[in-house]
């Protein structure tokens, strides 16, 4: 496990904390929802190409030709398209991002997007999200408790 990946990872987690109080919230008493949005939130930066290679560390296949690159492939594309069609360049990551936190309040609060889109956009990533935690679990587990300094007992 990289440092520099953990230090990312905890800035990360730290900045979403800053603008979500509930995940705060949600981190201080280690509420396990934690542990399927913080991986959506790195798909989701990885969409952005913002994620320092993590999810392809965790989840070789997504680098890999087949089916599962190819789904993440048509996400990636569909993300970017839809992020050329805006003003704003982070209108869509905060979108995104807030559903992941809470799918009804950003759903809400979207001018832009169609709740079918949003929903959409967030199952894959959710889908991929879960891949990334199954392919390598313990060293998933391992980064995990590193970045949001866990103490695990020994």
């Amino acid at each position: 496990m990289c440092i520099r990946d953990s230090i990312y990872f905890s800035q990360l987690i730290e900045g979403v904390c800053e603008k979500h109080e509930d995940i705060q919230e949600k981190v201080n008493s280690m509420d396990t929802e934690l542990f399927i949005i913080i991986p959506c939130l790195l798909v989701l930066n990885s969409l952005d190409e913002d994620d320092r290679g993590i999810c392809g560390k965790y989840y070789p296949v997504l680098m890999e030709s087949g089916a599962n690159q190819e789904e993440y492939k048509s996400l990636k594309r569909r993300y970017q398209e839809l992020r050329r069609k805006c003003r704003d360049n982070y209108e869509l990551y905060n979108t995104l991002e807030k559903a992941i936190i809470d799918e009804t309040q950003a759903i809400k609060s979207s001018k832009k997007y169609s709740e079918t889109t949003v929903k959409d956009m967030v199952h894959k990533i959710k889908c991929i999200a879960m891949e990334i935690q199954r392919c390598k679990p313990e060293d998933w587990n391992s980064f995990i408790e590193v970045g949001m300094g866990i103490k695990v007992p020994s």
